[in-house]
């Protein structure tokens, strides 16, 4: 268990080829945080891993951002909503 509560929105920025993101096993509940709903951040992300967090809700474009995605990890979250 890490205890990363909140990330900086311009964090995955720089690293434009980064390709797989694993932020399981922490503290976030906010997906909105992570930066990648308005800001063009991680272009070539195809795998983000949020399980095991402390994510509510997943709102409606909150990941619109990662245009390549095509695995999104969720598991074991207090989702009760979609947005």
């Amino acid at each position: 268990l890490n205890n990363i509560w909140e990330i900086s929105p311009s964090t995955f920025c720089s690293p434009s080829r980064l390709r797989h993101l694993k932020l399981s096993h922490n503290r976030i509940e906010d997906v909105l945080d992570l930066g990648f709903d308005t800001i063009p951040c991680a272009p070539e992300l195809v795998t983000l891993d949020l399980s095991n967090n402390k994510i509510l809700t997943l709102p409606e474009g909150g990941l619109k951002g990662l245009q390549q995605l095509q695995e999104l990890h969720l598991e074991d979250n207090d989702i009760d909503s979609l947005e």
